[in-house]
């Protein structure tokens, strides 16, 4: 055999082998179903900070910035926002993501529309994979979604989302020699209902129900056989908000989502619980748990600007942890309306 060929054959064998133990490190944890990991900490995570800072719920509080599409109904004014989310793993990348919002009112307090955008993208990313060696992880996602919500009557709102575009990708990549994983998704189509219910003033059950179809591609040294696909997700949440005092106010909510294509199967559940106190005519404070981890926040409101901050520790632990571990998660948050 010549040297060239023995070369080549050398390469085969290191790539295959290196395929099996990097499988065999992570188990179920990498598949073509990581396209989503993005959209955790994405697209399907759009709660303002404000609401963060408390638990992170998304059906059932009113905010101008909002979740459950049916609250785009309660739009007085146009306003537009930036929010800024930082979240740093302890043994993983540093993931950013950048929301711009605009919400107009088309029939003040009657109907309204809202644009969101969001794009995110990793930093650093250096991970030490068992038996394996180092590798570098790349998350990104883009995309936008239109919301639209409408009066009832006095006390019920609904709403729609539309999915206007959503890309998001994961890769997984040695210092030397071909990528472990190249993971790339495409939403097709998505949509998002929700309802609102006022059952005092200034407190709401609600309920918003998100379902989208993503095209998905997976090759590298962990797919033997490149995968290509569809996958079928959706998100439902329940919740209730109310007034414990006029300056305390409590929410829950309970969440749950499913991701599949063919055998390939996951999902999540998890609680949320929060609380805002009215500290001040201008300053709030917030508390909260999201699936068992502390969140904390502030915001201040004048006249025509809010400026809000939150912590969460461990923020979607149960998604991203086993891979990455630990994070610590910063939001920052401005909105200004007119």
């Amino acid at each position: 055999m010549s040297c060239g060929r023995f070369a080549v054959v050398c390469c085969i064998v290191t790539c295959l082998a290196l395929g099996t133990l990097v499988t065999e490190a992570l188990g179920q944890a990498v598949g073509p179903e990581a396209y989503a990991m993005a959209s955790v900490f994405g697209m399907s995570s759009t709660t303002p900070t404000r609401q963060l800072g408390m638990g992170a719920p998304s059906s059932c509080v009113s905010d101008i910035q909002c979740v459950n599409p049916a609250f785009a109904a309660d739009t007085q004014t146009p306003d537009a926002g930036l929010r800024f989310v930082t979240t740093d793993f302890e043994r993983g990348p540093r993931i950013t993501s950048y929301l711009v919002h605009g919400a107009y009112p088309l029939r003040p307090g009657e109907s309204g529309l809202q644009l969101t955008w969001l794009t995110l993208d990793s930093s650093g990313g250096n991970i030490m994979l068992p038996g394996v060696g180092p590798a570098t992880a790349g998350i990104s996602e883009h995309g936008l979604v239109v919301n639209y919500g409408h009066r009832l009557n006095d006390q019920l709102c609904g709403g729609m989302s539309v999915l206007g575009s959503q890309r998001s990708s994961f890769d997984l990549t040695p210092p030397l020699g071909p990528a472990l994983a190249n993971i790339r998704g495409k939403a097709s189509w998505g949509l998002r209902g929700g309802l609102t219910y006022e059952w005092a003033p200034g407190d709401y059950l609600g309920v918003v129900y998100g379902y989208s179809q993503n095209d998905v591609t997976a090759n590298g040294l962990m797919f033997p056989t490149p995968f290509a696909g569809t996958f079928h997700s959706d998100q439902i949440a329940v919740g209730a908000s109310g007034h414990v005092t006029p300056e305390l106010l409590a929410v829950i909510e309970y969440r749950e989502g499913s991701t599949s294509s063919g055998q390939i199967e996951s999902s999540t559940a998890s609680w949320q619980f929060g609380a805002e106190y009215q500290a001040a005519p201008e300053w709030a404070v917030r508390a909260g748990l999201t699936d068992q981890n502390p969140t904390f926040g502030v915001g201040y409101e004048g006249p025509t600007w809010r400026v809000d901050y939150a912590f969460i520790s461990d923020w979607h632990d149960d998604s991203a942890g086993r891979l990455f571990g630990g994070s610590e998660t910063h939001s920052l948050q401005v909105i200004g309306s007119w």
